[in-house]
């Protein structure tokens, strides 16, 4: 669909003016209501990624717009990954968090995989911990999140039994 793949993810996108009037040519181009009545949650995820975010990444880069963002992927992966590619919110989290990025996102705490839950660095309640804010109410939000993470984990098993 895109030449270029390049795009900004959707968590903290900020906009000026002129990106802000060009808003209703990009919506008239894609189909925001497929987005909105999609049920499959994999389904949704890679139309957000390919018609909003790419999408709009380059429609904005075509209308002679700069589209930066605050983490630099390539500046991470050359520093961390010997330049591999790499998705810096997801492998590199340890990291971002403790430069002062507080970007978590919900595939890490509701990872199976035992390396986001049982390794000292990348153990997610101790890096809230470390680098949470004194005056939010840490130990209050852990709990709510180990909430989400049991609630996923559970429906990823009853799916894998459904499926047997």
């Amino acid at each position: 669909m895109h030449q270029n793949n390049y795009h900004l993810q959707s968590h903290f996108i900020v906009l000026n003016k002129k990106a802000i009037e060009l808003l209703p040519e990009f919506f008239s181009q894609i189909n925001v209501e497929a987005l909105f009545s999609e049920k499959n949650i994999s389904r949704l995820k890679k139309k957000i990624i390919t018609h909003w975010e790419i999408g709009l990444t380059q429609f904005l880069i075509h209308k002679n717009l700069s589209c930066k963002a605050y983490l630099n992927s390539k500046d991470y992966s050359r520093q961390y990954k010997n330049g591999k590619p790499v998705n810096v919110p997801t492998k590199l989290y340890t990291k971002t968090i403790a430069q002062g990025v507080p970007v978590l996102k919900k595939r890490v705490i509701t990872s199976t995989d035992l390396r986001h839950v049982l390794k000292y660095k990348g153990n997610w309640k101790r890096l809230i911990r470390k680098h949470g804010e004194t005056e939010f109410e840490i130990d209050t939000m852990i709990k709510e999140l180990k909430l989400i993470r049991k609630k996923q984990i559970k429906n990823k098993f009853l799916k894998i039994i459904k499926g047997i």
